[in-house]
């Protein structure tokens, strides 16, 4: 991934998450003067000319030009305090991969995304629905012993979410249930794709329905 594409996460004046844009996006925003960057470091709004100056530590990312090295800002406030807009989770295959964790519901498997499947818990020959609730990802050897059954006529069980026992302390009947993801920074990025920097600004909830 180039560093102009990666995840720049979107706050409101008010420091409430709305989303994320590319670095690239983060820039023009900037640019434009309706943003600012945060450094993360120690809270400090920067406009242009104070970020620009900013010094680029070892380790830390950053944008070269002829004269300059530019940080890579990880968090952007926007001068506006608009709300966050509430988004529906589209149901797809790539979004079934990023709930489940590229990980076999059935024997916890991970034999990369050209080996999973979507398996219907309830077959579709018997009426399952494409749906989050019914959905699932499994690796080809599970989904194939499974077939057109049910998972306890076929001597299964799905895995145990720890997102869900931990929502759910004392309802385990739900630690294994499939659930509709919320939408969330995180879940658009993925977890891999999110920053340390991020974290004290995101919803418990948020992340645990994304991770």
């Amino acid at each position: 991934m180039s560093i102009l594409t990666e995840p720049v996460l979107m706050l409101n004046k008010n420091w409430v998450p709305l989303d994320t844009c590319t670095v690239a996006s983060s820039f023009s925003k900037i640019f434009s003067g309706t943003a600012r960057f945060l450094d993360v470091e120690d809270y400090t709004l920067h406009g242009v000319e104070s970020w620009l100056d900013l010094p680029v530590k070892a380790g830390m990312p950053a944008l070269h030009t002829y004269r300059l090295e530019i940080r890579v800002p990880e968090i952007l406030i926007l001068r506006s305090g608009m709300a966050p807009r509430k988004k529906v989770m589209q149901f797809s295959r790539r979004n079934l991969m990023r709930r489940d964790r590229m990980t076999c519901q059935y024997c916890s498997g991970r034999p990369g995304a050209a080996h999973l499947t979507v398996d219907h818990i309830m077959p579709k020959k018997k009426g399952g629905k494409s749906s989050w609730a019914n959905c699932v990802i499994s690796c080809m050897k599970c989904n194939s012993k499974k077939a057109d059954r049910v998972p306890d006529e076929a001597g299964m069980a799905l895995r145990m979410r720890p997102e869900m026992k931990l929502l759910y302390p004392r309802a385990p009947r739900k630690w294994t249930e499939p659930y509709e993801p919320s939408w969330s920074p995180v879940f658009k990025v993925g977890a891999e794709g999110v920053r340390p920097s991020w974290m004290e600004f995101l919803a418990q909830k948020e992340v645990l329905a994304s991770t």
